[in-house]
């Protein structure tokens, strides 16, 4: 920064984000951004479908703030915005037959990523001076985290969108990455491509990623965020922004998977909270807790009542054997004193108490 250029923060107020800050460096292009600021953020609250595409008005205004940082030629910032989106294409297919190329040079197919594992796709440009870096460092802090595993959980895929990048930047950025990680034994579940135009250009598309070129200063301004697909290589989650947290990841990579990968918690904690479209998050599920716990109040209800059913048809039971069972007398027993003759018996002698 300039010694006397003037650092002035820009207030950003939406409805999840007030209070953020973005910083320039001169007062002109922070009027500008003013401007901009308030424009994006009353398109967005404008329109459910806005405030999902590319989480919110903070994003774009960060992304084109950069662009007017760079660029003293720079579109108008009405214009910038309505081409930067983020659209939700839940459920559709990604292109797994285009090529690109990875951080060893090797020509691959993006279904080679794909068949057994849900895939984590970032889209960004490696030589970015903002959004992209911030993203990719906070996906690498969210992944630490968790003890899902890329290379046997889950597979990680960042493209860069720039078709003039090559697969020795994308070397370079995968080394700085894997040691932001740190979790050795995973640099294979780790994949940093470069491509050209028409295969960045299909599989952007097929996300939903619109991005604007500024020629003068060779810089994109863009909207940060993941996409989180299923192993078959269908759109199954979006998360926006530039940290991400655990919980949601782990719940979308868990969902993605049909269930194979994660816990019996994690199934459980996705009957409490549901994926929200339009905020690109997880939220407590209120009405599935309610249904639970109706569920097992009646759960209880009628164990109880089949409890007390089996009580009673037991006292019942008991009762009646008291009543049926006749009492036993006492058997009568002859003994010899009772026996005529001293108990000597026919055979017994009349005199001599039965000897011969």
């Amino acid at each position: 920064m300039h010694p006397n250029a003037e650092r002035v923060p820009i207030a950003t107020k939406t409805q999840r984000h007030e209070g953020t800050k973005v910083f320039l460096t001169h007062r002109s292009k922070a009027q500008t951004t003013v401007h901009l600021c308030d424009f994006a953020a009353s398109r967005l609250r404008g329109n459910d479908e806005g405030r999902g595409l590319a989480g919110s008005a903070l994003l774009l205004a960060a992304a084109i703030a950069a662009m007017l940082i760079f660029s003293a030629h720079a579109q108008t910032p009405e214009q910038v915005v309505r081409e930067i989106r983020f659209d939700q294409r839940l459920d559709g297919a990604l292109p797994l037959e285009a090529t690109f190329i990875d951080e060893s040079g090797r020509r691959v197919r993006v279904g080679e990523y794909f068949g057994s594992r849900p895939v984590i796709l970032a889209l960004v440009y490696y030589e970015c001076p903002l959004l992209c870096n911030q993203m990719l460092n906070g996906l690498t802090r969210c992944l630490k985290t968790m003890n899902l595993n890329p290379g046997s959980d889950f597979e990680v895929v960042v493209v860069s969108f720039d078709p003039t990048e090559k697969p020795e930047l994308a070397a370079l950025k995968k080394q700085a990455y894997m040691r932001a990680y740190d979790r050795p034994g995973t640099e294979a579940g780790w994949h940093f491509l470069t491509g050209e135009r028409e295969p960045i250009r299909t599989l952007c598309e097929s996300v939903g990623f619109r991005y604007v070129y500024d020629s003068a200063s060779g810089q994109y301004a863009h909207a940060s965020g993941i996409v989180v697909a299923t192993p078959d290589g269908r759109i199954a989650r979006y998360f926006f922004g530039l940290e991400f947290l655990p919980r949601d990841v782990r719940l979308g990579l868990v969902e993605a998977s049909a269930g194979k990968i994660g816990t019996v918690a994690d199934q459980i904690m996705l009957y409490c909270y549901s994926y929200n479209a339009i905020e690109g998050k997880y939220g407590f599920a209120i009405m599935s807790v309610i249904r639970g716990f109706g569920l097992l109040t009646l759960l209880f209800i009628a164990t109880f009542i089949a409890i007390h059913v089996r009580r009673e048809r037991n006292t019942r039971t008991k009762t009646s054997i008291i009543r049926i069972t006749p009492i036993n007398p006492t058997p009568f027993v002859e003994t010899p004193d009772r026996l005529p003759n001293g108990g000597g018996g026919r055979d017994a002698h009349p005199t001599n108490g039965g000897r011969a």
